[in-house]
């Protein structure tokens, strides 16, 4: 579902803000927006009191590198981007906020079994 987090110029630069239910964060550098989940890839710590550098998010608990552009991954894990934009100065994200029961139940009725997954 598409949230509208208001105009654009309104986010502060160069920080991770926190939006909705506190799930994604979101960066903005200049006219571009970011937003990924508020969780490190590597010990899925929030990454919401987090900082940018550059073109980086710090993981304030163990002060790893993220990249915020998603086709370069700065450490072997990357940042679990969220869809983006925006429209008219009107900065937006775009989330699933579906039930984790509902999510899970449609990937058990797609998922099949194999013999790597037994």
């Amino acid at each position: 579902m598409r949230y509208e987090l208001g105009s654009l110029r309104d986010l502060p630069e160069r920080e991770c803000i926190v939006v909705g239910d506190g799930t994604v964060v979101v960066v903005r550098r200049g006219d571009r927006l970011c937003a990924f989940k508020n969780s490190c890839p590597h010990q899925q710590s929030s990454l919401h009191d987090s900082w940018v550098d550059g073109d980086e998010v710090v993981c304030s608990h163990h002060l790893l590198h993220f990249s915020l552009d998603a086709a370069e991954v700065a450490t072997p894990a990357a940042l679990d981007f969220v869809p983006s934009g925006i429209d008219d100065g009107i900065a937006w994200i775009d989330v699933d906020d579906r039930p984790v029961r509902e999510i899970l139940r449609e990937h058990a009725r797609t998922w099949k079994r194999t013999e790597e997954n037994r």
